[in-house]
């Protein structure tokens, strides 16, 4: 009897052993089934926020900003020159191969060079008041379509050397905003090249298409809206106010519109 009554228990400890083993088994796939990313479906925000982010990648421009401000005796020293143009000592650390472009205080652009790694030579404002210079800088190959427009001063203009006390920088920054020559070079590789080495480029897996609005909603461009037929009802859209500048350094705004499926 005794025995029996062993053999029941140790049988029954076997049994709570195997119950527990399969209850846990089942909570560690319950777990990978639910919590899994790469089981998981990408959900609309993550979708559109993959192909926005590496649009924007593909639209944007990296560059450096920093101020010149002279002093009224630079300026007096400029008038009294009468040449057409200032040179400052290079103090920023702008180096060989960079592209500077240089607006004075009503945002024209001026003639510039640079004598790397001493100088910079700048085009005198047609304001004889102008104290406050805007200097530009982008890093891009040569080739590259990212880069500011140059404009130079010829390599024999004499230009007047104001004194190291009579003028000074601001704080270099670091910016990156959405070129607007990009756009429409976008749109053209979307509509008139080839849409798969456009995605490939871009390494954008999902499928999507966009139309650019300035900030009263004329439409400035939205020929990929008849590249494709949608044939799904899962599209995502959102869209997205964004501050451009174009290769003369000015600024503006844009709203983009992206679909997505």
């Amino acid at each position: 009897m005794k025995n029996k009554m062993l053999n029941c228990k140790h049988s029954q400890g076997h049994i709570e052993i195997i119950l527990s083993f399969v209850i846990f088994l089942g909570f560690l796939i319950m777990i990978f089934v639910f919590f899994n990313p790469v089981q998981q479906p990408k959900t609309s925000s993550a979708i559109l926020e993959d192909v926005q982010e590496k649009l924007l990648d593909y639209l944007s421009i990296d560059y450096d900003y920093t101020s010149l401000i002279l002093t009224p005796s630079a300026l007096s020293t400029i008038t009294s020159s009468k040449k057409n143009c200032f040179s400052v000592n290079n103090t920023i650390g702008f180096k060989s191969g960079e592209h500077l472009i240089v607006l004075d205080l009503n945002n024209k652009v001026l003639d510039s060079s640079t004598a790397y790694p001493a100088k910079f030579k700048i085009e005198n404002s047609s304001n004889a008041n102008n104290q406050l210079y805007k200097l530009y800088i982008s890093k891009y190959p040569d080739t590259d379509i990212r880069n500011f427009n140059p404009y130079h001063l010829s390599s024999s203009e004499t230009c007047v050397e104001l004194p190291s006390g009579s003028y000074s920088f601001g704080a270099l920054t670091s910016d990156s905003l959405v070129l607007q020559e990009n756009l429409p070079a976008l749109n053209d590789y979307y509509v008139n090249g080839s849409y798969k080495a456009l995605k490939t480029d871009l390494k954008i897996t999902d499928d999507f298409e966009f139309i650019v609005y300035d900030l009263n909603r004329n439409v400035i461009m939205n020929e990929s809206l008849t590249k494709h037929k949608i044939k799904t009802t899962n599209v995502f859209s959102r869209e997205i106010l964004l501050k451009t500048i174009n290769k003369n350094a000015t600024q503006g705004s844009i709203i983009l519109g992206l679909r997505v499926w």
